[in-house]
């Protein structure tokens, strides 16, 4: 190291160097590789039609693990982990606390939505929801209802005439009460600014806006069910005047809700039902849910009025919709990376392009993703629509691996079986197949390892749906990798024959004579452009102190946009931008984001007339918690009713069982409390004038602040957890909100992608170093993928980017994509003198001896060409992701984008660099005479390269 970087290392070095233990475990591991390969590529030659015809069978035979095949879309279950507290408590809703309703919601905005055209507008839409129709069933039999407190009955549900004040005086039964109030008629729950006009449009015709806003001040109670109503749980963007009334507001909000029509579906997903997470509707109410949101969606509304709507199954919607959206993208990319594959793979002649053998290789593509996906569905293994991606990341890689195989046969083509005077001396089509596997194996190996590993640790991730795509991609990987070494280089074979025998490269049938091309279309540009014009021109000691200046810049620049990277996720980011749902959920949050965010307290089967002091002290710490915004909470109500009426202290006094069954059953059928039944489930069903069943759980609803930065999610759903889990009550209690779905993820998922990184980082390292055999080798290579991820990850920031699960995903599987590019080189530069270590005949890298500058510039020329090819092709399969209108797509295009630009940078550019000033010494070996002659003939200046590459061309 102390000499000149360019003089040769010294006899005694190479000694030291090539007897180590290590050197001497990579001798075994690659030269057994390079036998075993050799001997694969000579059968696979002599028989390529048996090997295509078992490979199709195989791929066939495989097919049959897509009887199991199952497709899995329900949110809570792709992105959270399955143990996490938010499912064990989702888990216990479902089994505890079902609810048999099912909420739609519809949000209209504009300048003003009280005025009186608005509200004639959403009269408009009320009565055209409630007359759709499903097959005989009309909006009647479908919904849920509400008892109608009408007509002489009305004061009994007002302040002024108290119906359990009669009770309590002895001057009305509970009986009569009861019976009056179970005679009540019944309408369908479609709550909303209409509601409060009676639905009557030619009453609101003649209102003027201040007609619209006194009588919306002024309403008590609902001219349609009776019941106490406050105008602003409808409306969003309230503008209120200095006395607090409303004189404005830019959204409304109307409220449908359905009953499913079959029992089976009885539950919808619980509290997460009303935000459109719940589980897939029976028959009847998805087909109505979908007219529902047809007739939203395809309406033509005035100027100035925007409505969106969201059903109970929109999320499920959206999955599917996305699912269908992807496939162009997928065919097109097919399209555009078989293209990129017929230019590469052929020369521009009618002999030598490879039309069958670009298709040949697809083919085997597909071939390894149909297999991966049927072996992962035959054990049981769930399918996303994340796993879309897959038929991508595979066609990626294994376009890799076709381009390594197809540079290993030119490079011995053109150095062994390509001169005049070696004519007689070339070996039979088996055994340069054999040949070419040879040199390729390792190469393929080392990335198909690499990318295996790196996949694997990602399965290692807590959350289900990452964890099902690593173990389908890692799968994928190694199949992809058989198919590779098998089918298409039988398809290889085969059409290397059809060169030499001088057919069509489309019509076989078609003979040409023995002319030989024109030299234009016989030269390898790619390979000329890295040998004699890259190489030489990177390799100029000014251009290495750019290079190192500018790689260092850029990495400061990226460390600065790591420290300010945030950690945030939230699920509905998941929700492709421009749908429908998103579009509500961006009004919901523009107009509504006051209220909060819902939250809910679930209590299990307690004893609860013992432990009311404990529920008081939940509801007290609650209130007083500076998270909290306000609470619905049945028992405070429930309490002051009960000493109002009854003179009954719920926590002084030693209530019994059956007292409290009675005042609760007694207080859900007042006017105080009917609004509480939907809080509890019930051992039975609720009866006026009949003591309670056993409450089997209750629930109070809660609304949190909107938290600021992720740090703060976490803590306030730390914090208000801890309220409830401390209490000593005697059953299950917990604080649940469809939020903590996304505030749990955030907890863990930076200590997890720090420790997967460095997984995945270790496992690369031990895998480079089994075959590159050289602990400084290998460090610099690793240096080179983690600059990579350095400057990916900084990027991600300035491209608007955060810290969640998908990115994270992403940064571990970038190391293994951009370590393909440096363990090629860094495996070339290693072994680019090493001919004699080897078994039988030398690896194509181990050719020539030499400076280190010259060392650099031979492994640019001999496998720069396909790390590149490589390289592009990787991003061609991601390239149309970019217009993809799923976050998901979307982020993977960002992150692969920046992954294969920085990694063919430092793979092709810095590593090369750094391994000209500081790389190992060469092992020992006698080069052959053609690296002689290689070196003998390569141009001394990029001047003189460029000219010739311009001549050439």
């Amino acid at each position: 190291m102390n000499g000149d970087v360019g003089s040769p290392p010294s006899n005694e070095r190479r000694r030291g160097c090539g007897s180590s233990p290590l050197r001497t475990l990579s001798r075994f591991v690659t030269g057994s590789l390079e036998e075993c390969m050799f001997r694969w590529g000579c059968l696979v030659g002599r028989r390529p039609v048996l090997v295509i015809s078992i490979c199709i069978t195989v791929c066939m035979l495989s097919s049959l693990g897509l009887m199991r095949f199952h497709m899995e879309e329900q949110p809570e279950k792709l992105w959270i982990p399955q143990d996490s507290q938010f499912i064990v408590h989702s888990r216990w809703i479902e089994r505890h606390f079902p609810t048999k309703y099912r909420h739609h919601l519809v949000i209209i905005t504009s300048e003003n939505v009280l005025h009186p055209s608005v509200i004639l507008q959403m009269i408009q839409i009320h009565e055209a929801v409630t007359n759709i129709t499903v097959g005989n069933l009309t909006w009647s039999d479908i919904c849920a209802k509400l008892p109608q407190v009408k007509g002489s009955w009305m004061p009994l549900a007002t302040s002024f005439v108290d119906p359990f004040s009669l009770i309590s005086n002895g001057w009305l039964s509970m009986d009569t009460y009861c019976g009056v109030l179970e005679g009540f008629p019944k309408a369908c729950w479609a709550r909303g600014i209409p509601e409060l006009f009676n639905y009557n449009s030619d009453a609101v015709r003649n209102l003027s806006l201040t007609d619209v806003l006194i009588a919306l001040n002024d309403l008590k109670h609902s001219p349609v069910y009776g019941l106490e109503t406050e105008v602003e749980s409808f409306l969003g963007g309230i503008e209120r005047d200095f006395r607090g009334r409303v004189i404005g507001a830019k959204a409304a909000m109307l409220h449908f809700v359905t009953e499913p029509q079959d029992s089976k579906w009885g539950w919808v997903g619980g509290a997460a039902s009303s935000m459109g997470a719940g589980n897939k509707a029976d028959p009847v109410s998805e087909d109505w849910e979908n007219q529902l949101v047809h007739l939203i969606t395809k309406s033509r509304f005035p100027p100035g009025i925007e409505v969106s709507v969201q059903a109970a199954k929109s999320f499920g919607d959206i999955t599917e919709g996305t699912i269908e959206g992807d496939i162009p993208l997928l065919l097109g990319s097919c399209l555009l990376m078989y293209c990129y594959i017929f230019f590469v793979l052929g020369r521009l002649n009618m002999v030598e392009q490879r039309v069958y053998l670009s298709g040949a290789g697809l083919l085997s593509i597909a071939m390894s993703v149909l297999t991966s996906i049927s072996l992962c569905s035959l054990v049981g293994l769930p399918y996303s629509p994340i796993h879309n991606l897959l038929a991508l990341l595979i066609q990626g890689l294994g376009v890799d691996d076709m381009f390594v195989i197809l540079q290993s046969w030119n490079n011995l083509q053109l150095q062994h079986w390509g001169s005049n005077n070696e004519k007689q001396m070339t070996p039979g089509m088996s055994e340069r197949i054999g040949e070419t596997l040879r040199h390729a194996g390792v190469s393929i190996t080392v990335t198909s390892l690499t990318d295996f590993a790196a996949f694997l640790i990602g399965a290692s991730t807590i959350l289900p749906c990452l964890s099902w795509f690593c173990i389908y991609a890692a799968v994928g990987i190694l199949i992809t990798y058989a198919f590779q070494v098998s089918f298409f280089v039988a398809c290889f074979s085969l059409d290397n024959r059809r060169i030499e025998a001088r057919r069509n490269g489309i019509m076989p049938c078609v003979m040409h004579s023995q002319r030989q091309p024109d030299n234009c279309f016989q030269k390898d540009h790619g390979q000329i452009f890295f040998g004699r014009v890259l190489a030489p021109f990177i390799l100029r000691k000014p251009i290495k102190i750019l290079v190192l200046a500018f790689t260092a810049g850029m990495l400061g620049m990226n460390l600065f946009g790591i420290t300010k990277l945030r950690q945030e996720f939230e699920l509905s980011w998941f929700i492709p931008q421009g749908t429908y749902i998103s579009r509500f959920l961006r009004a919901y949050e523009t107009h509504y984001s006051e209220r909060g965010k819902h939250a809910h307290v679930f209590l299990g089967a307690l004893n609860y007339s013992q432990d009311l002091p404990v529920i008081t002290k939940i509801e007290k710490e609650l209130a007083a918690n500076h998270h909290v915004l306000h609470m619905e909470a049945w028992f405070s109500e429930f309490r002051n009713w009960s000493a109002h009426y009854y003179k009954q202290g719920l926590e002084e006094d030693d209530i019994s069982e059956e007292k409290f069954s009675n005042l609760l059953s007694n207080f859900l059928h007042s006017p105080q409390g009917a609004r509480h039944r939907g809080h509890f489930h019930f051992d039975g069903n609720l009866t006026c004038g009949v003591p309670a069943p056993k409450v089997l759980a209750s629930s109070i609803d809660v609304s949190l602040r909107n938290p600021g930065s992720s740090k703060q999610k976490v803590q306030m759903m730390h914090e208000t957890r801890k309220v409830v889990e401390r209490s000593s009550l005697s059953g299950d209690a917990f604080m649940w909100s469809w939020y903590f779905s996304g505030w749990e993820t955030d907890e863990f998922i930076g200590e997890e992608l720090m420790r997967n990184l460095v997984l995945a980082s270790l496992a690369i390292l031990v895998v480079t170093l089994c075959l590159i055999a050289h602990i400084f080798t290998c460090t610099l290579v690793l240096f080179s993928v983690l600059c990579t991820l350095v400057d990916v990850a900084g990027c991600m920031f300035f491209w608007g980017l955060t810290i969640e699960v998908v990115t994270s995903l992403n940064l571990i599987l970038g190391i293994g994509l951009c370590v393909d590019y440096s363990a090629h080189i860094g495996k070339a530069f290693s072994c680019v003198v090493s001919s004699g270590l080897m078994s039988t005949l030398c690896h194509t890298f181990m050719t020539c001896r030499g400076t280190r500058d010259e060392r650099a510039a031979e492994t640019l020329e001999k496998i720069g060409n396909a790390v590149f090819h490589g390289g592009f092709s990787t991003l061609l399969s991601f390239v149309l992701l970019s217009t993809s209108s799923s976050y998901v797509f979307s982020v993977f295009f960002k992150e692969f984008f920046l992954t294969t630009v920085f990694g063919l940078y430092h793979g092709l550019v810095f590593l090369p660099v750094v391994l000209s000033i500081v790389g190992p010494e060469a092992y020992t070996g006698k080069p052959p005479a053609w690296s002689k002659r290689d070196r003998k003939d390569r141009p001394s200046s990029p001047e003189r390269v460029l000219v010739e590459y311009v001549s050439v061309v």
